[in-house]
């Protein structure tokens, strides 16, 4: 792993813990969007092969406070995308 990716690996994967559990998928992908997503430069955080992939996700999060539940999912799966393929292959997520 790259140190310099390392910070966007943390957030991306902070921000998968925030919605894993119980409750409201949207109020749980706000939070991941306020607290981790948007703290991450995509040029310095993240491999250049994930870069076009991060800002499809901001783009689907632009307007975070109205998303729609099929907007959430399809966030967290470009979510899950870039964790799974962020060093290059195909890598399983894990939970504890």
């Amino acid at each position: 792993m790259n140190t310099e990716t390392d910070y966007g690996l943390k957030k991306i994967s902070l921000a998968i813990e925030r919605l894993l559990g119980e409750g409201d998928l949207i109020l749980r992908l706000k939070e991941a969007y306020y607290y981790h997503l948007i703290l991450i430069k995509p040029e310095k955080d993240l491999p250049s092969h994930l870069h076009d992939n991060y800002k499809a996700l901001m783009s689907m999060l632009d307007d975070v406070e109205t998303l729609s539940m099929v907007d959430a999912r399809h966030a967290l799966c470009e979510l899950m995308y870039i964790h799974d393929h962020f060093s290059g292959n195909n890598n399983s997520i894990n939970t504890p």
